[in-house]
């Protein structure tokens, strides 16, 4: 007699990220995709649970969300990473995939790494009035030396850590005798330079919705839990969203391909 194979089960948590509001998407793919590499998360769980001074970075981070201006914690951080730089026992980019996990535990009140994104009690951010004041500054030396002078002095005495590195200071030399035309040609093709180190593009690459990576890993989850692509789409159509993170895919295709985008993200995240 032929047996039937049972439909296999994957708790909610792991592959419905629905509740995930867009301004969320980034961090929690970052996240999600951390706790889905083995070999990362083993890493990242290590470090949180590192002791100093009696405390874990776990305890520390935790004792920074009750109360923001507790900073101790970041100098320790500082310190520890620094250190593994050093003794190149973790990978640079591994370390800093792991401080962006950190940041997201300090900013969204979050430190339950690597439970569930959707299962995490966070702390809801504070609303912050919009930032009025002008993006560009110009103090000249010969009329405002005290500003510039104080500019300086806090350039080089404030704080550095991985979580909000101060803003960069340059020291503008100008040509009196240039036409304004050229000069502010000039110093727009030095802004997009300036821009492109922070945020870098990587051409040729073809461009995806921002739900895309963890609709990709939700596909990937069900695969792993045994789903074959028609039992998934028997398994999720009753929460049909519009396919934005539930991955409902008209044709095979589609999944197949959702599963490869998550796979090459997470060896990515493997090798780093």
């Amino acid at each position: 007699m032929r047996k039937t194979r049972s439909t296999p089960f994957l708790d909610r948590a792991e592959w419905d990220f629905t509740k995930i509001q867009d301004h969320e998407l980034t961090e929690a793919a970052v996240w999600e995709y951390g706790r889905t590499c083995e070999d990362f998360r083993k890493t990242a769980v290590a470090l949180l649970e590192t002791v100093v001074d009696g405390l874990t970075i776990r305890q520390r981070l935790g004792l920074h969300i009750k109360n923001p201006e507790d900073l101790s914690v970041f100098p320790i951080l500082t310190k520890i990473i620094g250190e593994l730089c050093s003794l190149k026992k973790v990978p640079r980019p591994v370390l800093e995939s792991i401080l962006a996990i950190f940041e997201i535990m300090a900013t969204s009140g979050r430190a339950d790494f690597p439970a569930p994104w959707t299962a995490v009690k966070r702390r809801e951010r504070e609303l912050l009035e919009p930032d009025n004041s002008p993006l560009l500054e110009i103090h000249s030396l010969l009329t405002e030396q005290n500003i510039c002078d104080k500019i300086r002095q806090n350039a080089i005495s404030a704080p550095k850590n991985y979580f909000g590195l101060i803003d960069d200071t340059f020291v503008m030399v100008i040509k009196r005798n240039g036409k304004v035309e050229r000069l502010i040609s000039e110093f727009s093709k030095w802004v997009r330079k300036e821009a492109k180190k922070e945020h870098p593009r990587k051409l040729g690459q073809p461009a995806h919705a921002p739900t895309h990576p963890l609709k990709c890993l939700s596909a990937y989850r069900l695969n792993q839990a045994g789903f074959t692509f028609s039992q998934a789409q028997d398994f999720i159509h009753q929460h049909y969203d519009s396919s934005r993170l539930v991955p409902l895919f008209a044709e095979a295709s589609g999944w197949s391909d959702a599963l490869r985008f998550a796979r090459q993200k997470i060896k990515n995240l493997a090798s780093t």
